[in-house]
């Protein structure tokens, strides 16, 4: 094959996995609700507090200028990489940082996502974090994951 032909092919694949990556991974989402109620301490009787549930991620109640993490714990069980990539959504948004925003996963590796609420502002927030999975439907595209 020519350079030239393998330039244009590679363009032509760049193209596609970027305008249509549809055709080429096949697209997975998880869903966690988050919330947090941020409370001024105003006494001892004043009680904050922890959520402990596994399906969700509720910071509980946490006072004003603190801060609560709770952890992701992602894993590829495919035999091809797998991009992460997470959107969050809600009033909660701007409280929450994320260790990760994208992560590119080999086969059966595991990590975890840290996401820290900071209590800045007193009321109560709410919203979401979507986790995408983008796997290659072809072997082929394994290194195109960089690029989505």
């Amino acid at each position: 094959m020519s350079g030239k032909k393998f330039i244009v092919i590679l363009t032509l694949v760049l193209v596609l996995a970027l305008a249509a990556p549809e055709y080429l991974f096949t697209k997975n989402m998880t869903q966690f609700n988050m919330s947090a109620q941020v409370i001024k301490i105003s006494g001892p009787d004043t009680k904050i507090g922890f959520a402990a549930q596994t399906d969700e991620l509720n910071f509980g109640r946490v006072p004003l200028g603190g801060r609560s993490t709770k952890f992701i714990d992602v894993s590829n069980t495919f035999n091809s990489p797998v991009k992460l990539k997470a959107h969050l959504s809600g009033n909660i948004t701007p409280l929450v940082d994320l260790s990760e925003q994208e992560v590119l996963l080999d086969p059966k590796e595991t990590t975890q996502i840290r996401v820290t609420f900071n209590s800045n502002a007193i009321g109560n927030y709410s919203g979401n974090i979507n986790i995408i999975s983008h796997i290659p439907k072809y072997s082929l595209c394994n290194w195109l994951l960089e690029y989505i």
